[in-house]
Protein backbone atom coordinates (compact mmCIF):
# COMPACT_ATOMS: atom_id res chain seq x y z
CA UNK A 1 0.00 0.00 0.00
CA UNK A 2 2.97 2.64 0.96
CA UNK A 3 5.86 3.11 -1.37
CA UNK A 4 8.12 3.76 1.96
CA UNK A 5 11.95 2.68 2.66
CA UNK A 6 12.18 0.58 6.11
CA UNK A 7 15.51 2.08 7.46
CA UNK A 8 17.01 0.77 10.76
CA UNK A 9 17.13 3.56 13.47
CA UNK A 10 20.79 3.99 14.93
CA UNK A 11 19.65 4.39 17.91
CA UNK A 12 20.87 0.78 19.09
CA UNK A 13 17.41 -0.08 19.97
CA UNK A 14 17.09 -1.75 15.84
CA UNK A 15 13.41 -0.62 15.68
CA UNK A 16 12.58 -0.43 12.39
CA UNK A 17 11.58 3.48 10.96
CA UNK A 18 9.80 4.10 7.79
CA UNK A 19 11.10 6.69 6.10
CA UNK A 20 9.55 8.66 2.41
CA UNK A 21 11.09 7.13 -0.73
CA UNK A 22 13.65 10.44 -0.80
CA UNK A 23 14.94 9.59 2.51
CA UNK A 24 17.98 7.37 2.47
CA UNK A 25 19.55 5.27 5.27
CA UNK A 26 22.90 6.33 3.80
CA UNK A 27 21.78 9.83 4.05
CA UNK A 28 20.77 9.62 7.85
CA UNK A 29 24.34 7.46 8.69
CA UNK A 30 25.87 10.80 6.89
CA UNK A 31 24.63 13.09 9.22
CA UNK A 32 26.13 11.50 12.03
CA UNK A 33 29.45 10.78 10.34
CA UNK A 34 30.25 14.02 8.85
CA UNK A 35 27.39 16.59 9.92
CA UNK A 36 28.79 19.10 12.07
CA UNK A 37 26.60 20.57 14.37
CA UNK A 38 26.98 24.50 15.31
CA UNK A 39 26.22 26.16 18.77
CA UNK A 40 24.29 29.12 16.39
CA UNK A 41 22.13 26.18 14.58
CA UNK A 42 18.76 26.32 14.68
CA UNK A 43 16.46 23.42 13.70
CA UNK A 44 12.76 23.13 13.29
CA UNK A 45 11.60 19.77 13.91
CA UNK A 46 7.99 18.32 13.35
CA UNK A 47 6.21 15.21 13.04
CA UNK A 48 4.88 15.51 9.66
CA UNK A 49 2.33 17.79 8.43
CA UNK A 50 2.52 19.60 12.23
CA UNK A 51 3.36 23.15 11.05
CA UNK A 52 6.56 22.91 9.75
CA UNK A 53 6.23 25.04 6.80
CA UNK A 54 4.59 27.58 9.02
CA UNK A 55 7.38 27.65 11.44
CA UNK A 56 10.21 27.67 8.41
CA UNK A 57 8.12 30.84 7.12
CA UNK A 58 8.89 32.56 10.44
CA UNK A 59 11.84 31.78 10.58
CA UNK A 60 13.02 32.92 7.33
CA UNK A 61 11.13 36.23 7.90
CA UNK A 62 12.85 36.51 11.03
CA UNK A 63 16.20 36.20 9.99
CA UNK A 64 15.90 38.59 7.27
CA UNK A 65 14.05 41.79 8.65
CA UNK A 66 10.52 40.70 7.91
CA UNK A 67 11.64 40.79 3.80
CA UNK A 68 10.46 37.32 1.56
CA UNK A 69 13.08 38.48 -0.56
CA UNK A 70 13.79 36.35 -3.70
CA UNK A 71 14.19 32.79 -1.75
CA UNK A 72 11.28 30.82 -0.98
CA UNK A 73 11.39 29.64 2.83
CA UNK A 74 12.68 25.85 1.70
CA UNK A 75 15.80 27.07 0.65
CA UNK A 76 16.79 29.52 3.15
CA UNK A 77 15.35 26.86 5.66
CA UNK A 78 16.39 23.51 4.13
CA UNK A 79 15.54 20.10 5.04
CA UNK A 80 17.75 18.08 6.43
CA UNK A 81 18.17 14.72 6.14
CA UNK A 82 16.37 15.25 2.73
CA UNK A 83 19.67 17.05 1.68
CA UNK A 84 21.98 14.43 2.96
CA UNK A 85 20.46 11.92 1.52
CA UNK A 86 20.53 13.79 -1.74
CA UNK A 87 24.54 14.43 -1.01
CA UNK A 88 23.87 18.44 -1.29
CA UNK A 89 26.82 18.94 1.52
CA UNK A 90 27.16 22.50 -0.22
CA UNK A 91 23.66 23.40 1.36
CA UNK A 92 24.26 21.67 4.79
CA UNK A 93 28.13 22.57 4.99
CA UNK A 94 27.92 26.03 4.09
CA UNK A 95 30.10 29.09 5.83
CA UNK A 96 29.11 32.59 7.01
CA UNK A 97 25.35 32.92 8.00
CA UNK A 98 23.55 31.53 10.64
CA UNK A 99 22.47 28.10 9.49
CA UNK A 100 18.38 27.11 9.47
CA UNK A 101 17.16 23.91 9.23
CA UNK A 102 14.23 21.53 9.28
CA UNK A 103 13.89 17.88 10.36
CA UNK A 104 11.46 15.19 10.79
CA UNK A 105 14.12 13.47 12.85
CA UNK A 106 12.94 11.74 16.27
CA UNK A 107 14.88 12.64 19.02
CA UNK A 108 17.27 9.81 19.26
CA UNK A 109 18.57 10.74 15.90
CA UNK A 110 18.67 13.89 15.66
CA UNK A 111 22.15 15.67 15.14
CA UNK A 112 23.71 17.10 18.08
CA UNK A 113 20.52 16.89 20.62
CA UNK A 114 22.99 15.61 23.68
CA UNK A 115 26.01 17.59 22.61
CA UNK A 116 25.46 20.95 21.39
CA UNK A 117 24.30 24.28 22.13
CA UNK A 118 22.11 24.45 19.21
CA UNK A 119 18.04 25.44 19.21
CA UNK A 120 15.89 23.17 18.45
CA UNK A 121 12.24 24.45 18.46
CA UNK A 122 9.98 21.20 17.88
CA UNK A 123 6.43 22.26 16.50
CA UNK A 124 3.47 19.44 17.92
CA UNK A 125 0.22 19.34 16.58
CA UNK A 126 -2.71 17.27 17.66
CA UNK A 127 -2.67 13.46 16.47
CA UNK A 128 -6.02 13.53 14.15
CA UNK A 129 -5.47 16.55 12.57
CA UNK A 130 -2.16 15.70 11.66
CA UNK A 131 -3.26 11.85 10.24
CA UNK A 132 -5.58 14.53 8.28
CA UNK A 133 -3.09 16.57 6.91
CA UNK A 134 -0.47 13.64 6.06
CA UNK A 135 -3.40 11.59 4.43
CA UNK A 136 -4.00 14.62 2.00
CA UNK A 137 -0.35 14.86 1.77
CA UNK A 138 0.49 11.52 0.68
CA UNK A 139 -2.41 11.37 -2.02
CA UNK A 140 -0.89 14.26 -3.64
CA UNK A 141 2.37 12.98 -3.87
CA UNK A 142 3.25 11.25 -6.86
CA UNK A 143 6.60 9.54 -5.60
CA UNK A 144 4.52 8.25 -2.32
CA UNK A 145 1.71 5.24 -4.45
CA UNK A 146 -1.02 5.81 -2.11
CA UNK A 147 -2.98 3.84 -3.93
CA UNK A 148 -5.66 2.95 -0.75
CA UNK A 149 -8.40 5.09 1.50
CA UNK A 150 -8.56 7.05 4.21
CA UNK A 151 -9.63 3.23 6.62
CA UNK A 152 -6.21 1.63 5.54
CA UNK A 153 -3.85 5.04 6.28
CA UNK A 154 -5.99 5.09 9.46
CA UNK A 155 -4.51 1.40 10.29
CA UNK A 156 -1.26 2.27 8.99
CA UNK A 157 -0.77 5.34 10.72
CA UNK A 158 -2.01 3.69 14.19
CA UNK A 159 0.72 1.25 13.67
CA UNK A 160 3.35 3.93 13.15
CA UNK A 161 3.89 2.59 8.89
CA UNK A 162 3.89 6.00 7.75
CA UNK A 163 6.37 8.12 7.68
CA UNK A 164 8.55 9.06 10.95
CA UNK A 165 6.84 5.95 12.30
CA UNK A 166 4.46 6.55 15.79
CA UNK A 167 3.09 9.63 16.78
CA UNK A 168 3.38 8.66 20.21
CA UNK A 169 6.79 8.03 20.19
CA UNK A 170 7.66 11.30 17.86
CA UNK A 171 6.26 13.82 20.07
CA UNK A 172 6.37 12.51 23.42
CA UNK A 173 10.32 11.96 23.01
CA UNK A 174 10.92 15.71 22.02
CA UNK A 175 8.24 16.85 24.80
CA UNK A 176 9.82 15.19 27.86
CA UNK A 177 13.53 16.42 27.11
CA UNK A 178 12.09 19.59 26.34
CA UNK A 179 11.04 19.67 30.16
CA UNK A 180 14.74 18.86 30.93
CA UNK A 181 16.72 21.43 28.61
CA UNK A 182 16.92 24.95 27.52
CA UNK A 183 17.80 25.09 24.16
CA UNK A 184 14.59 23.02 23.28
CA UNK A 185 11.62 25.27 22.33
CA UNK A 186 7.98 22.87 22.40
CA UNK A 187 5.32 25.12 20.34
CA UNK A 188 2.38 23.44 19.53
CA UNK A 189 0.21 24.12 15.96
CA UNK A 190 -2.89 25.06 18.07
CA UNK A 191 -1.36 28.13 20.14
CA UNK A 192 -0.03 29.31 16.33
CA UNK A 193 -3.32 29.45 15.41
CA UNK A 194 -4.87 31.49 18.52
CA UNK A 195 -1.99 34.04 19.04
CA UNK A 196 0.43 33.59 16.28
CA UNK A 197 2.41 36.85 17.90
CA UNK A 198 3.34 35.81 20.65
CA UNK A 199 4.38 32.67 19.24
CA UNK A 200 6.54 34.98 16.71
CA UNK A 201 7.80 36.65 19.96
CA UNK A 202 8.85 33.60 21.88
CA UNK A 203 10.64 32.16 18.83
CA UNK A 204 12.56 35.55 18.22
CA UNK A 205 13.04 35.30 22.21
CA UNK A 206 14.58 32.05 22.13
CA UNK A 207 17.20 32.22 19.32
CA UNK A 208 18.21 35.89 20.28
CA UNK A 209 16.85 37.55 17.38
CA UNK A 210 15.94 41.25 18.30
CA UNK A 211 12.52 42.08 17.76
CA UNK A 212 10.56 45.18 17.36
CA UNK A 213 7.35 45.52 17.32
CA UNK A 214 7.05 46.66 13.48
CA UNK A 215 9.20 43.86 12.66
CA UNK A 216 7.10 41.23 14.66
CA UNK A 217 3.89 42.80 12.85
CA UNK A 218 5.34 42.29 9.75
CA UNK A 219 6.33 38.84 10.43
CA UNK A 220 3.17 37.65 11.37
CA UNK A 221 1.08 39.20 8.86
CA UNK A 222 3.43 37.38 6.56
CA UNK A 223 2.86 34.71 8.35
CA UNK A 224 -0.96 33.76 8.57
CA UNK A 225 -2.31 30.95 6.81
CA UNK A 226 -4.06 33.37 3.64
CA UNK A 227 -0.90 35.40 3.03
CA UNK A 228 1.22 32.49 3.01
CA UNK A 229 -1.39 30.09 0.73
CA UNK A 230 -1.36 33.03 -1.76
CA UNK A 231 2.98 33.23 -1.72
CA UNK A 232 4.25 30.97 -4.20
CA UNK A 233 7.44 31.55 -2.05
CA UNK A 234 5.82 29.77 1.02
CA UNK A 235 3.37 27.74 -0.62
CA UNK A 236 4.65 25.72 -3.84
CA UNK A 237 3.35 22.84 -5.65
CA UNK A 238 3.56 19.18 -4.69
CA UNK A 239 3.82 17.86 -8.66
CA UNK A 240 5.49 20.57 -10.50
CA UNK A 241 7.10 18.28 -13.95
CA UNK A 242 4.85 15.14 -12.56
CA UNK A 243 1.77 14.06 -14.61
CA UNK A 244 -0.62 14.95 -12.12
CA UNK A 245 -1.95 17.90 -10.44
CA UNK A 246 -0.45 20.81 -9.33
CA UNK A 247 -1.32 20.52 -5.79
CA UNK A 248 0.23 23.36 -3.67
CA UNK A 249 2.04 22.38 0.04
CA UNK A 250 -0.71 24.47 2.09
CA UNK A 251 -4.09 22.69 2.19
CA UNK A 252 -6.83 24.06 4.99
CA UNK A 253 -4.65 24.83 8.11
CA UNK A 254 -7.01 24.45 10.75
CA UNK A 255 -8.12 22.81 13.81
CA UNK A 256 -10.56 19.89 13.94
CA UNK A 257 -10.66 19.04 10.51
CA UNK A 258 -10.15 15.59 11.40
CA UNK A 259 -13.72 14.76 12.22
CA UNK A 260 -14.20 14.92 8.34
CA UNK A 261 -12.44 12.14 8.29
CA UNK A 262 -12.29 9.98 11.30
CA UNK A 263 -15.49 7.44 11.75
CA UNK A 264 -17.13 7.45 14.97
CA UNK A 265 -15.57 4.04 15.86
CA UNK A 266 -12.39 5.27 14.50
CA UNK A 267 -12.54 7.95 16.84
CA UNK A 268 -13.33 6.36 19.49
CA UNK A 269 -10.31 3.72 18.97
CA UNK A 270 -8.06 6.86 18.37
CA UNK A 271 -9.01 8.16 21.92
CA UNK A 272 -8.84 5.16 24.04
CA UNK A 273 -5.27 5.15 22.55
CA UNK A 274 -4.43 8.20 23.46
CA UNK A 275 -5.14 8.24 27.15
CA UNK A 276 -3.22 5.36 27.11
CA UNK A 277 -0.44 6.98 25.47
CA UNK A 278 -1.16 10.01 26.97
CA UNK A 279 -0.88 9.22 30.54
CA UNK A 280 1.16 11.28 32.85
CA UNK A 281 3.11 12.99 30.90
CA UNK A 282 1.62 16.63 31.22
CA UNK A 283 0.93 17.11 27.05
CA UNK A 284 -2.14 18.02 26.20
CA UNK A 285 -3.75 19.14 22.76
CA UNK A 286 -6.67 20.71 21.71
CA UNK A 287 -9.02 19.09 18.66
CA UNK A 288 -11.55 21.52 18.17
Amino acid sequence: MLNFNYALADDGTGKPMVYPPFITQAGLDSLHDRFIVRDDDVFIVTYPKAGTNWMRQILHLLSHNGEQGEQTSRETVPFLEKEASLGNWATLDYKGNRRYFMSHLSYDLMPGIRNSHAHYIYVARNPKDCAKSLFHFMVSRADMQLQNGWDDFFEAYVQGLVPYGVWFDHNLAWWQASQQTSNILFVKYEEMQKDLASVVEQVADFIHLPLIPLLRDQVVAQSTFEAMASNTKANWSLNAGRHRSADKHLRKGVVGDWRNSFSDAQNVRYDALYRQKMAGSGLTFEFE
